[in-house]
């Protein structure tokens, strides 16, 4: 006796549906979570870079410092008795702010431009010359010149006969701005990494470990803290270098910093910029 075989029944259009929605949602979970974790380790990757880099420039700034508030700085009789009223410390602090202009130039125009500190009647006192490893920036600009000099800081223009080790991390670090064919570093994201002389206007930055609230001395450029408002007050001439050297002397600590525009790309949304001085936190050099 023959048997006839039931017809063999297939996938309704309900449950092909069913399972193509179930792939569909397995494969966007998939998908964000190898993009979560390619940020992350975009994100480690840019922190490593911009801690390595700020490193670098507190290592620079922590020599230019000892030398322009060194008491054997040939200049600081000059500006002590022309610039400060007699006030070796003012004189200190003022240099400190004179030669950080000098060693660590935002634009290609303060690159290669002098330095100059006038008395309080404006009479020219002190001119430090443009240091000559910026000299590759004349005449040329660039969409970051921030991000060139910082390049120029960390790899050419050395740490008083010292150049900071640029290891296999930083060198793939390395790419060329287009706008000007010079050097820059990048970030994961391929965006240059910038930095800021004194970056300031935060409160954080008010307090430990960037500042030290037993001294009272916040500014890591003034080491006797006559940046403070208080001491300040019987300084009647304290502004008359400000626009030379591009500073406010208005009692607020100030730092050093490389940045990273992070993963939005954009330097002026800092919600996920990565900055250098909170990687590091050397905080106030007179701690």
């Amino acid at each position: 006796m023959i048997r006839n075989r039931a017809p063999r029944r297939g996938f309704t259009l309900i449950e092909l549906l069913m399972v193509i929605s179930i792939l569909a949602l397995l494969a966007a979970l998939t998908a964000a979570g190898i993009g979560r974790v390619r940020n992350a380790q975009m994100t480690r990757t840019s922190e490593s870079t911009v801690q390595k880099l700020q490193q670098a420039l507190k290592q620079n700034l922590t020599a230019t410092l000892d030398e322009a508030t060194g008491d054997k700085n040939p200049y600081l009789e000059t500006v002590r008795t022309q610039c400060c009223e007699g006030d070796k410390d003012r004189a200190k602090a003022l240099l400190a702010y004179a030669y950080t202009r000098r060693e660590f130039p935002q634009t290609f125009a303060e690159a290669t431009s002098p330095v100059v500190l006038v008395s309080p009647t404006g009479t020219p006192v002190l001119t430090f010359p443009p240091h000559k490893a910026f000299t590759s920036v004349a005449g040329k600009s660039a969409s970051d010149e921030a991000s060139v000099l910082l390049y120029l800081i960390v790899s050419e223009k050395g740490n008083r006969g010292m150049v900071f080790a640029n290891d296999d991390a930083l060198r793939g670090a390395e790419t060329t701005d287009p706008s000007c064919g010079l050097k820059v570093y990048k970030d994961a994201w391929g965006i240059p990494i910038t930095f800021v002389r004194w970056f300031q206007g935060n409160a954080e930055l008010q307090q430990a470990p960037y500042a030290n609230p037993k001294s009272g001395l916040n500014d890591p450029f003034d080491r006797m803290g006559f940046n403070n408002v208080a001491k300040l007050r019987d300084w009647p001439n304290k502004g008359f270098s400000q626009t030379a050297l591009g500073v406010s002397f208005d009692g607020t600590n100030k730092v050093i910093t490389a940045v990273s525009a992070g993963e939005d790309k954009n330097m002026t949304t800092p919600d996920d910029n990565i900055f250098g001085y909170r990687l590091v936190r050397f905080g106030n050099r007179g701690d």
